[in-house]
């Protein structure tokens, strides 16, 4: 009985981690418009004639570009889980190995938030 116990509790705690996303809200070209957040309170914007484009791609493989140099591709996941920061079921986005950070689409802009204490917060345009 115990053990019946213990696979009903390690099931459910499997279903509040993160489960994946079917949504293709994300897919399309995003031009990079600001960085800001960290220990350090940076608040970056690209310099003039400077272009910095992320590509997701249906097939969760993406690409950044800046002006017409590859900086890095690969794959992506998406799932959802619940945000440290937010204390609520948000949609999460992982590029490459890189930090899970939560996004959210208003109109035609990408906000991606690192969910961890003095994270860094992305903000790109739909290109």
């Amino acid at each position: 009985m115990k053990k019946l116990f213990f696979l009903l509790f390690l099931g459910l705690a499997a279903c509040e981690s993160s489960e994946p996303v079917k949504s293709n809200d994300i897919v399309g070209t995003w031009e990079w418009v600001s960085t800001t957040g960290g220990f350090a309170g940076v608040n970056e914007k690209p310099g003039e004639g400077e272009k910095v484009l992320l590509t997701f791609n249906r097939d969760l493989s993406y690409k950044k570009m800046h002006n017409d140099s590859l900086l890095s591709e690969g794959k992506y996941t998406l799932s959802k889980g619940t945000s440290y920061l937010q204390n609520k079921v948000v949609d999460f986005v992982q590029i490459g190995q890189g930090v899970e950070t939560y996004y959210e689409i208003k109109g035609d802009q990408l906000y991606m938030y690192e969910d961890v204490n003095d994270g860094f917060n992305y903000t790109y345009k739909k290109n």
